[in-house]
C-alpha cells in the first residue's frame, strides 16, 4: 500500500492575547486611556469584555485582520473603571482570554500624605518604611506604586494610614513612589481612586 501524506490541523490552540493600557492602569477621572489588545496577524475578531457583577460583559467588538486592536475609553469614571480581559477570533475558533487588566480611576478623594520614616535616602540593605496618610476618611486598601509602574496594594480595616515595609533595599529601589486610597469603608465603588499623593523620591548610598 503506498503511503500517504498526511497534514494535521490543531484548531483553537492560538497563542493566548495580551492586553495593556496606554498611559496606564491608574487614569485621572475624566481622562481617557487605550487599551490594546495583541493577537495574531490573522486574527480577524477582538473583543474586549469587563467584569460586573462576577460576570464578564461584552464592553465592544473590533473587527479586520490585524495583529492588535485598540479600544478607547474617552471618559474614565467609577462605571468604566474596573477589570478588563480580552480575545480574538482567528480560523472561526476563539483564543483563551488574555491576563485581567484592572483600570482605576483616580482624582475621587483628597490626595494622601506621602512619608518615609527612614528619611528619602537609605543604606543599601536596610528596610524601608513608608506610610500613606487619609486626613479625614478611612480607606480599607492602599496602593503604592513606582515609576517603573510596579505596584502593591496593602488591605487595612478602614484606617486612615496605610503601612508598607520594602526591603531590604538594593539600587532598584531609588525612584519616585506615589500612594493613593483605592477603597473606601465599601461605601464608594471599589474602583474609584484618590487622587495620587505628592511623590517621594528614594535615594540610596553604598
Amino acid at each position: 500500500m503506498a503511503p500517504r501524506n498526511t497534514t494535521l490541523f490543531c484548531l483553537g490552540n492560538f497563542p493566548i492575547p495580551t492586553i495593556s493600557a496606554t498611559p496606564g492602569f491608574m487614569v485621572p477621572c475624566n481622562e481617557s486611556v487605550k487599551i490594546s489588545c495583541w493577537g495574531t496577524p490573522e486574527s480577524y475578531l477582538y473583543q474586549l469584555e469587563i467584569l460586573r457583577n462576577s460576570t464578564y460583559e461584552v464592553v465592544e467588538k473590533k473587527l479586520g485582520f490585524q495583529k492588535a486592536a485598540e479600544f478607547v475609553i474617552n471618559h474614565m469614571d467609577t462605571n468604566t473603571a474596573g477589570r478588563y480581559r480580552c480575545r480574538y477570533m482567528k480560523q472561526f475558533n476563539w483564543s483563551e482570554h488574555s491576563e485581567a487588566l484592572e483600570l482605576v480611576v483616580t482624582g475621587m478623594y483628597d490626595k494622601p500624605f506621602l512619608f518615609a520614616d527612614e528619611g528619602l535616602v537609605v543604606m543599601i540593605g536596610q528596610n524601608i518604611s513608608l506610610h500613606c496618610s487619609s486626613a479625614h476618611v478611612p480607606f480599607d486598601r492602599y496602593l503604592l506604586s513606582n515609576e517603573g509602574g510596579a505596584a502593591l496594594s496593602l488591605h487595612q480595616n478602614g484606617t486612615r494610614q496605610g503601612d508598607f515595609i520594602l526591603g531590604p533595599a538594593n539600587l532598584s529601589f531609588s525612584g519616585r513612589y506615589t500612594y493613593s486610597e483605592p477603597l473606601h469603608d465599601g461605601e464608594f465603588d471599589p474602583h474609584g481612586r484618590s487622587r495620587a499623593g505628592p511623590r517621594g523620591a528614594l535615594g540610596h548610598t553604598g
